[in-house]
């Protein structure tokens, strides 16, 4: 159901943002249990595929005091989910959401998140991100995950729920506007 997935999508978005933050501590016995709850939301081929891996000894002094005064403050913006009849998973949701920002909000599409229940939990199974290419155009760049399922293995479209448009840029625009 969309509306479980949007709440799983805000439930990912906050534990990314902890780890995150976490990760400029020099605690790393608790930025690891921070990671490790993020990548309960994915399955394991995803595990460390957002840009933070589990560190085995802490970071530099200089990095940790570098960052004493940072934090993150922004998740992502979630833009459009689309479910698909998927042969594999039953249902499977493609969650179009922003980056990763730490500066600012930037109101473009940059992940789009492949979601489906794996013995009654949503995962994120697959990820895919929005990169421009030769500098002309851009295009959804595979990333890791469950290789078997891709834009073109989605299945047929069930529905569309929109929310937020990313009016910062116009490929994302374009990419949002589809019936996809």
């Amino acid at each position: 159901m969309i509306s479980d997935v949007k709440l799983f999508v805000e439930n990912f978005s906050n534990v990314e943002l902890d780890a995150r933050n976490a990760s400029l501590r020099p605690d790393i016995d608790f930025f690891n249990r921070q990671l490790d709850i993020m990548n309960s939301f994915c399955i394991e081929e995803l595990y460390d595929a957002f840009g933070m891996v589990k560190l085995d000894e802490p970071e530099t002094a200089v990095f940790y005091e570098s960052n004493k005064k940072f934090s993150y403050s922004n998740k992502r913006l979630l833009f459009k989910i689309s479910q698909y009849s998927n042969n594999k998973y039953g249902e499977l949701y493609l969650v179009y959401v922003s980056g990763f920002s730490s500066i600012y909000q930037s109101n473009i599409i940059f992940d789009c998140l492949f979601i489906a229940r794996i013995n009654n939990e949503y995962k994120i199974v697959r990820r895919f991100w929005f990169s421009e290419e030769d500098g002309i155009e851009k295009i959804w760049k595979e990333g890791h995950g469950d290789e078997d399922i891709s834009f073109e293995t989605v299945g047929e479209l069930v529905v569309i729920e929109r929310y937020l448009e990313p009016i910062d840029d116009e490929y994302s625009m374009e990419d949002y506007k589809k019936e996809k």
